[in-house]
């Protein structure tokens, strides 16, 4: 009796905590367990058995970083004086993965006091909350409803959302060639008294609402590598700022003049999050303004009934159209889901949800052009906060809050440097460790080597005469040709078949042929696959890696099991690395390419001429590089270029450009050269090649 009312009581504060009463399905009781990704990784991976209906979905989850070390929710006392909390509470709670054997699902948790999110699947998705109030465990699964039906747009004189005459990419305009790359957007987040009273009236519980709201945003933008990153969030706990009474192109205006005047925090664009009973429509954006700071803003109302789910999903759809996106073409646009991601359906749609392939071309090619530059490269102050808090002195690693690291005190090379209790220079000394650090205590003189090349992909690198540490790893970019023109460089490596074979399984063994890669790689099983299927005819040469083996006897590896295919004249083998993780009669082996083991083709072998091997898939080396920054010419003819897109020059010739000079070599990265040398040098650069 007691547990049905804790039921009854939970499903009344889901009503109020977003959410529609949903179909209650059960109570469970996730359970943690090891995978090969938790023991290799345990700060960032975690795994989850949850049962619904009496079958077990085996979750697994990478954590998401989109919190500054310096963001900060503010709220307002009843005298309406603003207070602040950091976020760093938060920061290791949002995960996001998928369910095994379930292909392109989504995961999305918040993972502090309980787990709290959404698992799609195909066409369903389930909601999970704990049940706080009963001892253990415990949570409850419901399936998510969408009874709510709102279109998410209206209409203006100015423009029209169903006209879609924003999508400003010709249809000429070929995408297939541009690549994507991590991006991050910082978003600035208020919520509105009404929907913080709706949402419990309590300012923690809102702020991890919200978390999790943007960790669910999160999960459906990594398809394009946009990550949402969470400036600040601002509730208003005693009253609204604004009116939010009209529908939202009146909020919005009203609420653009409000953040001109009072968002100071760094941001790209702001968003107001506010409850309306039975709204006409349920936002409101500026097409194409994501980079314009004075019309970057949104507002997405929720209505009363509406899913988590689905309000999440507007909110994706409204920021796509800040980032100049829009509706899908059923006639023209597909996805691998019943519902795409920016079909007017999708609000009103559980499953998986993917962009489709004209949402795909048309973010390449926005992330491509001119007037995209708010969207970052990098973000420097994307945290490694547990590092930070948990930094370990005597560990040899120079962290935050260290001045130096000689490792343990028996065992401290720079003794008289360096205070190995406390990690503290001792003073009046130079440096307390280091490479770049002589016994005596002082920075050794530019151009001395400190990192040794371990590949002919890999470049030295020198003291520069400012750090006690050596300068960051420098190498080959991906693409560049080695071995005598044979294979490719790729990640500061040469990816020779044949290496790859011996270091596998030794002996002669060498690369087999393709009639070996016909034979395996297209079982479909452990021994032959692209990590979770067989492979198609165009990337037979990227899956398992299969040898030539020429030894009458068999091969004997720890941890290795082999199979043997006779093909032609040719003993083929192909190999598993045996991991207790894996259930014994597992069909496939990796689903994530990064995850990928030794018994794998490597990325960047050669799979064609002019192309090469990247996460499973053959493609053409020229559609990999982007010479736009560098290239033979700016080279002169006389180097390569790195991964930082800089020229390494041959011996005799001077960085940047490679023009001849005696005894000059290297790049501009290597540390060789004097700082002050160098700041002529890298202007030159980027006045040739300014940052985008």
């Amino acid at each position: 009796m007691f547990l049905l009312l804790v039921l009854l009581t939970r499903l009344g504060e889901l009503h109020a905590d977003l959410g529609p009463p949903n179909t209650f399905l059960q109570t469970t009781v996730p359970e943690k367990f090891s995978s090969f990704d938790t023991k290799g990784n345990p700060e960032n991976n975690i795994a989850y058995i949850i049962t619904i209906k009496g079958k077990p979905y085996f979750v697994h989850l990478t954590k998401q970083l989109f919190l500054y070390s310096v963001s900060v929710v503010y709220f307002y006392d009843n005298d309406d004086i603003q207070h602040s909390q950091p976020l760093l509470a938060q920061v290791d709670c949002s995960y996001h993965g998928y369910v095994a054997g379930f292909p392109h699902s989504l995961v999305s948790l918040h993972t502090c006091s309980g787990l709290r999110g959404t698992l799609q699947l195909k066409n369903i998705s389930y909601g999970i909350e704990p049940m706080e109030a009963v001892s253990g465990f415990v949570h409850m699964i419901y399936e998510e409803k969408y009874d709510i039906v709102v279109p998410l747009l209206g209409e203006t004189k100015t423009y029209s959302y169903n006209n879609m005459y924003y999508h400003i990419r010709k249809s000429s305009e070929r995408t297939e060639f541009l690549k994507l790359y991590p991006q991050y957007l910082e978003i600035y987040i208020v919520v509105d008294k009404i929907l913080f009273d709706y949402m419990g009236s309590d300012v923690k519980a809102v702020t991890r609402k919200v978390i999790q709201i943007i960790g669910f945003v999160n999960t459906m933008f990594s398809q394009l590598k946009l990550t949402v990153v969470i400036s600040s969030i601002e509730i208003w706990s005693n009253k609204n700022k604004i009116s939010t009474t009209g529908n939202p192109n009146n909020i919005l205006s009203r609420f653009l003049e409000w953040k001109y005047k009072h968002i100071f925090r760094p941001h790209q664009v702001a968003y107001l999050f506010a409850f309306k009973k039975h709204p006409s429509f349920l936002g409101a954006t500026f097409p194409g303004k994501i980079c314009n700071k004075n019309f970057a803003v949104g507002v997405a109302l929720y209505p009363e009934g509406l899913s988590l789910e689905s309000y999440t999903t507007s909110i994706v759809q409204l920021l796509g159209f800040n980032l100049g996106l829009s509706y899908d073409d059923p006639d023209t646009c597909y996805c691998s889901g019943d519902v795409c991601t920016m079909s007017p359906k999708a609000v009103q749609s559980g499953g998986v949800k993917e962009f489709s392939t004209c949402s795909l071309d048309d973010f390449k090619y926005l992330a491509s052009q001119a007037g995209f530059e708010c969207l970052q490269k990098i973000l420097p102050e994307m945290p490694v906060y547990k590092e930070a808090q948990r930094k370990v002195c005597g560990n040899g690693k120079l962290e935050h809050g260290e001045e130096c690291d000689c490792g343990i005190i028996e065992n401290c090379t720079h003794k008289d440097c360096c205070d190995a209790r406390i990690c503290l220079m001792k003073k009046g000394k130079q440096c307390g460790s280091g490479e770049c650090c002589t016994l005596d205590c002082k920075l050794k003189p530019i151009g001395i080597q400190c990192r040794k090349s371990l590949d002919e992909c890999d470049f030295p690198e020198y003291c520069n005469g400012v750090s006690s540490h050596c300068v960051p790893d420098t190498y080959a970019r991906d693409g560049q040709s080695c071995d005598s023109g044979d294979a490719y460089c790729f990640g500061g490596q040469c990816r020779i078949h044949n290496k790859q074979c011996k270091d596998l399984i030794g002996g002669a063994s060498r690369g087999g042929p393709f009639a070996c890669y016909d034979e395996v790689n297209t079982r479909g099983d452990r021994y032959g696959n692209c990590g979770r299927d067989f492979c198609s005819n165009p990337n037979l040469l990227c899956g398992k890696l299969v040898c030539a083996w020429p030894h009458k006897t068999l091969i004997s590896r720890a941890n290795l099991s082999v199979i043997y295919t006779h093909v032609q004249d040719e003993i083929c083998v192909s190999t598993f690395r045996l991991n207790e993780n894996l259930p014994k009669n597992s069909w496939t082996t990796y689903e994530n390419p990064e995850d990928r083991d030794d018994t794998f083709v490597q990325d960047g072998t050669v799979c064609g001429p002019e192309m090469y091997c990247v996460k499973f898939v053959c493609v053409k080396v020229q559609y990999q590089i982007t010479d736009e920054e560098c290239n033979s010419t700016y080279c002169n003819s006389h180097g390569v270029c790195n991964n930082l897109n800089h020229c390494q020059c041959e011996k005799g010739f001077d960085p940047p450009t490679c023009l001849q000079k005696k005894g000059e070599f290297g790049s501009i990265d290597d540390g060789h050269k004097a700082p002050s040398d160098l700041c002529q040098k890298k202007a030159a650069v980027t006045a040739r090649y300014p940052p985008v």
